[in-house]
């Protein structure tokens, strides 16, 4: 882990970005130690990438239900259209940061770097949003399912 501290502790001082500590605690990027990445930043906007993509998949389902999966089906028990609507506003915020990262791999590091303080600064609400949103699935897992009226459905 030395190595991969010290590349990005001299990223810290390049660009003034948040702390190894604060990072590695979010997207682990000590983990990087093990692939021996040559451009750290651009590997770190990857495990920026892996954790929206996480995300993604994860509310999936709550916002495009596949109506042949019974999976599906109970994401979506008990949610109410309001909250679905926030679902999908977050949805799409997600999708154009992980959308970003595909970008900024293509930039330079310095834009790269830009890209991830300003991700950084949004990070503590997206992630306090997607823990909302997955406690409100897991809550409602095992609530009994709203009673629909009987007949076609169609």
């Amino acid at each position: 882990m030395d190595t991969i501290k010290h590349d990005y502790n001299e990223l810290i001082k390049k660009y003034k970005l948040p702390t190894f500590e604060k990072l590695d605690e979010e997207f682990e990027i000590r983990a990087l130690e093990e692939n021996k990445s040559g451009r750290p930043i651009k590997a770190i906007l990857r495990l920026i990438a892996n954790k929206l993509r996480s995300f993604l998949e994860s509310l999936d389902s709550l916002i495009n239900p596949n109506p042949s999966s019974l999976y599906s089906m109970m994401i979506i028990n008990n949610i109410n259209e309001e909250l679905k609507k926030e679902i999908f506003d977050f949805y799409i915020k997600v999708g154009s940061l992980y959308q970003k990262c595909f970008y900024y791999e293509l930039e330079s590091d310095e834009k790269t770097a830009e890209f991830i303080k300003s991700f950084w600064k949004e990070w503590p609400e997206l992630k306090e949003k997607q823990k909302r949103f997955l406690k409100t699935v897991m809550d409602n897992w095992e609530k009994e399912p709203e009673k629909k009226k009987a007949g076609y459905h169609g």
